[in-house]
């Protein structure tokens, strides 16, 4: 069968296409000859061929709301949502998950600067699933309570406040059902300028190296962000927000896990003095140079990938 993919990132890309002869499988270039298209988020208003497309959930639904839609997840035959906690959420069997691609530069020792990182582009959401208000309130709190403590890396931070109205505005068209809009979340914190902002923080996330910790909020609890691997490579300790972790047990024992709510999230960075940071800062590093981190790799996600296909279409 030959498979055409759709908004796969080039690593993984190349690594279905060396391994789907394993599966009887083929993956090529020329959609027209291709017997089933992946489809990674398709635009809105896509037309879905059900004899041939399979859909892959990867962004949020927080993003992505019309992508979860019960007309739409009702309507298409074939979804591989990504991670388990998503597939469980939306009461699907199959799932895939992209590998892991680990930084490229050479990590090096650094005097931590005593502070807190929070790395997001985006400040709001109009899903009632949101976790970006809580982001915003844990950002209010440490300028407020423990003002230089935190430095913010994100340019949505710093819009204008025309575009800032335009954007929270549009986000309302994303959405089908006025149920699912939380109007607090849309309009709240609208003119609100954030001091604790400084800069966009480069892909590879290296300038983590030189943070006591960072705070990672997930923007939805179904799935794990890249910025949680590249601030454990980076040597720095992680205060994490998101699903419960439950199928990730090894990336669990290297993270300080909060509930996702303020108190929670002071709690944890009010109980860790900088022994606990420096023995959390050498877990994390461990971890991702460990055989247990092959569980992420790039051999392990395609054969996942492809068990998990083949299972959903039954060949």
């Amino acid at each position: 069968m030959k498979i055409f993919v759709e908004g796969v990132q080039t690593f993984f890309l190349n690594g279905l296409a060396a391994t789907a002869n394993n599966f009887g499988l083929e993956i090529t270039n020329d959609k027209n000859s291709a017997e089933l298209i992946i489809k990674v988020d398709p635009p809105k208003n896509t037309k879905i061929d059900n004899s041939r497309d399979v859909v892959i959930l990867a962004e949020p639904e927080v993003v992505r709301p019309d992508l979860y839609s019960l007309k739409f997840l009702e309507s298409t035959k074939y979804i591989l949502p990504l991670g388990k906690y998503r597939a469980n959420r939306l009461n699907l069997k199959y799932f895939i998950n992209w590998p892991v691609e680990l930084p490229k530069y050479k990590r090096a020792e650094k005097t931590k600067n005593q502070k807190i990182a929070i790395v997001n582009e985006h400040k709001f959401s109009s899903s009632a699933r949101s976790k970006y208000g809580l982001r915003r309130a844990v950002v209010k709190h440490f300028e407020t309570n423990f003002p230089g403590k935190l430095d913010l890396y994100g340019v949505e931070w710093k819009v204008n406040r025309q575009t800032e109205m335009k954007r929270r505005l549009f986000a309302l068209r994303n959405h089908k059902s006025i149920a699912s809009i939380d109007f607090t979340e849309t309009f709240s914190d609208l003119w609100r300028t954030y001091k604790s902002c400084v800069s966009h923080m480069h892909q590879d996330c290296e300038l983590l190296s030189e943070y006591t910790a960072s705070i990672c909020i997930e923007n939805d609890n179904d799935y794990i962000s890249e910025k949680v691997w590249k601030s454990l490579y980076a040597g720095c300790p992680v205060i994490y927000v998101g699903p419960d972790l439950v199928y990730d047990q090894n990336l669990k024992n290297c993270v300080i896990v909060a509930n996702d709510n303020l108190d929670s999230i002071v709690r944890a960075f009010e109980k860790f003095d900088s022994g606990l940071f420096e023995e959390y800062s050498l877990k994390g590093l461990d971890f991702v140079h460990s055989i247990n981190f092959e569980e992420y790799s790039l051999e392990a996600k395609t054969r996942e990938f492809y068990s998990n296909l083949t299972s959903l279409l039954k060949i």
